[in-house]
């Protein structure tokens, strides 16, 4: 440890301590830190709606005296304006870090070491999915946010075709997706039985790859080298040339499997329309789903696995609440941060949301509530892997794909490609 870390730890000690004991619900007021913070004003910046923040954000202010402010940023411009907000001294106090953005911006923020909350707690606190926020010697955010991918099923056409249930595994989900699938006799797309195998209309594209190849067993980034792991090879296969192959045979006309091609709707917009029966999206996608056809009967359900595999697996987006390190309150910061993470506070955040919350307390508690339910049990299944750049790792897994597609390379060829082609972006 350099001896900025020691000094850090020494100043947030004191601050943390409190913050641990409300953090795991030793006390529930925040009396004990108001005298140490009260006056400070701190800043949040996110994507999320404010008035996810704006109940939780006033009783803290009214109980340990602190002031924070939250202003949503538009996803087109968060990151632009945050680095040069950062850049030139003026930006937030805490931000929300989404996980894809940790390699690339984690040195503008101030993690705690392990000391002041170790990795074990850390572990038995947070789902799977949240441990990219783990280094090798302290935290560097707190998940608050859980969006994990589920699948979404068109009732009246599963009832169409006989289909009672949805499928469990990926076999029931080929088998299910022909079945489902109508083509007219002039090789026309009438109704789709799944969406995979392109790219442009298919906006989950990368995260359905990446759920393919997690749920092999293969991390894609191995977070203890620093290495891509798509050339890795289990049992004399490689987990990554399978799940791409499997990806585009949905949309290779030659296939029995075939189902999709580039001339469809967006994904998302056939399912709502009714013309696609299984929709690979997010937890996070349902009320907009409802909202552009009330009437459709749909349904969901968890995402199938590989059949006989013990590694259930699905993939999802996080977010994290870290502390800026050029922040002039870092310790109210990280005090902030762990009251915001408290059982109590997840559980309004996902109330707001309408999604899971990412503490494994919370997700022990079963709900009633049929979507819910489904939310929850993903959650609990739900990783996720350090990305060195999404725009330029969305640009690989398109060429990847692409190549393959279009017949210029081979499935080892343009696995092997894009392989090196992340590792190249590791710094």
């Amino acid at each position: 440890m350099n001896k900025f870390q020691i000094i850090v730890l020494g100043v947030l000690a004191g601050g943390i301590v409190i913050a641990l004991l409300i953090f795991s619900g030793v006390f529930s007021g925040l009396d004990s830190g108001k005298k140490q913070f009260e006056g400070i004003s701190l800043s949040i910046w996110g994507l999320s709606a404010p008035s996810v923040f704006e109940k939780t954000l006033d009783e803290f202010e009214r109980s340990a005296g602190v002031r924070i402010k939250y202003f949503q940023k538009p996803e087109n411009v968060y990151e632009a304006e945050l680095v040069d907000a950062l850049a030139s001294g003026q930006g937030p106090d805490i931000w929300e870090m989404p996980h894809n953005w940790i390699l690339k911006h984690q040195a503008k923020i101030l993690p705690l070491g392990f000391e002041a909350f170790s990795e074990r707690r850390f572990k038995d606190t947070f789902v799977e999915a949240g441990e990219v926020y783990l280094k090798e010697d302290g935290v560097r955010g707190l998940p608050f946010y859980l969006d994990p991918m589920v699948l979404y099923w068109n009732r009246d056409l599963f009832s169409n075709a006989n289909i009672a249930q949805p499928p469990k595994d990926w076999e029931e989900f080929l088998s299910d997706a022909r079945k489902l699938t109508v083509i007219d006799s002039s090789g026309n797309i009438l109704q789709a039985g799944a969406a995979l195998g392109e790219v442009d209309n298919i906006s989950n594209f990368k995260e359905i790859l990446s759920l393919l190849i997690l749920q092999t067993g293969n991390p894609i980034f191995d977070r203890q080298t620093g290495k891509i792991t798509l050339k890795e090879e289990k049992d004399s296969l490689n987990p990554a040339e399978n799940a791409l192959g499997f990806f585009v045979e949905f949309s290779d006309p030659a296939k029995s499997s075939y189902s999709w091609n580039r001339a469809m709707p967006s994904a998302g917009q056939a399912f709502s329309e009714g013309k696609l029966a299984m929709y690979l999206g997010f937890a996070g996608e349902y009320a907009g789903i409802k909202e552009k056809n009330p009437h459709l009967n749909f349904d969901l359900a968890l995402i199938p696995q590989i059949k006989g595999s013990s590694n259930r697996t699905t993939f999802a987006k996080v977010r994290a609440l870290v502390v800026s390190a050029g922040s002039r309150n870092q310790e109210a910061a990280w005090f902030s941060v762990f009251n915001l993470a408290s059982a109590a506070n997840a559980k309004e955040f996902s109330t707001g949301f309408f999604l899971p919350p990412s503490r494994r307390d919370l997700l022990s508690e079963k709900p009633t509530d049929a979507v819910l339910s489904v939310f929850y049990g993903s959650a609990l299944i739900s990783k996720t892997w350090l990305e060195p750049d999404p725009g330029k790792t969305s640009e690989i897994f398109t060429n990847m794909v692409k190549s393959v597609l279009s017949g210029r390379k081979r499935i080892s060829q343009a696995v092997s490609d894009a392989h090196g082609q992340l590792q190249s972006l590791i710094k």
